[in-house]
Formats: C-alpha cells, structure tokens, sequence
C-alpha cells in the first residue's frame, strides 16, 4: 500500500527519483522492511531537499503538502509509523534516527544538527561580552544605523553585541539583512576607533 504512494508521488513529481530510489537502497540493505519505513525514508529525502534536517513522522504534519489527487487517506497512523521506524533495523545504529519528538533524521543530519548545538552551548556558556568603554560612540553609531526607536532590529543589535551567540531569526521582509549589516557595520566601526585591524565577517 505504501509503495503505492511512493510510485503515485514520483510519478507526479512531488518525490524526486532519488528519494524513492534511497528508500528502495536502504531497505533492501537489511533484506527489505515495512513499507511504512521505506515510506517515511523518501519523504524525509524530500524534506532534506527542501532544506530541513528531519521530517516529523505525523501525518498531519505532512498531508497538507501533498498533491491533491495523491492517495492521501493510505498514509500510516502517526503512532504506528513511528514505532515501525524507530524498531527497523535502519533504526538500531544505522542511517535513520528517531529523535523523543517523532522526528525521523538522516543519521548524518542528525549528528549535524547535534554538533551544532553543543558548538553553540560551548560558545554561550562563555557568558556576556564586554563592550569596551567608548562611551557615546556606542550610542552614536547605534543611532545612525538603527535610528532611536527601541523596536525589534534595535534590540536585536545590542542584544548580538553584549552576547557570544545570538541568534537572529524572522519572516522575509522583518529587517533580519538589515540587522546583520548595521551589526557589522558597527564592529567594523568600532574597531577602527580602537585603532585595531577591521574584524573578519563572514557571511554563509
């Protein structure tokens, strides 16, 4: 039945070749397994083009994506497909990992997203960061390339300026470019009054 799904969605588009062919790959690694987790393995593929790092293994989660004329009443019980991947084989020190949340990684998304985290537990835990003593420049500079309204983008420059890690996140069109080169600005500005080389920046 799930494989019904995997070729009805292929052949529309919506999963990729390489989705369903990962899927078919990895299972007949360990001698084949439920169609659920072959299911759960090409959508997550999917996923992971789109650009997140897991898919949650939830049908309400992820029926609202689906093409319209696609078998959607076939997808798997949330609670049941959950348990079917995190007790396969794939699941037991292999590619697929089952976080507490329900949420089905790749293992090496997985394991990125988990040495993300503990870098930026590392680098916070350092505590606040001095500012050095410039006085009214601070303010000055702030000013100019904030203004003086105390709104969103403002806080979020002082807040990425006292702070070892910050993390800056909003909507297209909420000021977060905007934010980034005032902040640069500002280190480049003040380390040109410290009489110190310009700092590096690099943007991904």
């Amino acid at each position: 039945m799930t494989r019904n799904i995997i070729g009805d969605l292929s052949r529309q588009g919506w999963l990729d070749p390489f989705d369903s062919e990962l899927a078919r790959t990895l299972c007949a690694m360990v001698g084949g397994t439920d169609g659920a987790v072959e299911l759960a393995i090409a959508l997550t593929s999917r996923h992971v083009r789109l650009g997140h790092a897991c898919m949650p293994l939830d049908p309400d989660a992820v029926l609202p994506s689906f093409p319209e004329q696609s078998e959607r009443s076939e997808l798997p019980a949330g609670a049941a497909w959950t348990e079917a991947v995190r007790h396969s084989a794939l699941a037991v020190d292999g590619p697929l990992v089952v976080d507490p949340g329900g949420r089905l990684y790749l293992r090496r998304y997985f394991e990125f997203e988990r040495d993300i985290a503990r870098a930026l537990a590392e680098r916070s835990a350092v505590g606040r960061r001095e500012r050095a003593p410039e006085g009214d420049a601070v303010e000055e500079s702030l000013n100019r390339l904030l203004g003086k309204d105390p709104g969103p983008r403002r806080q979020a420059a002082e807040n990425a300026l006292e702070h070892r890690v910050s993390v800056l996140c909003g909507g297209p069109g909420t000021g977060k470019t905007t934010t980034v080169a005032a902040i640069a600005a500002f280190l480049v500005e003040s380390h040109r009054r410290g009489g110190r080389f310009d700092p590096k920046v690099l943007l991904l």
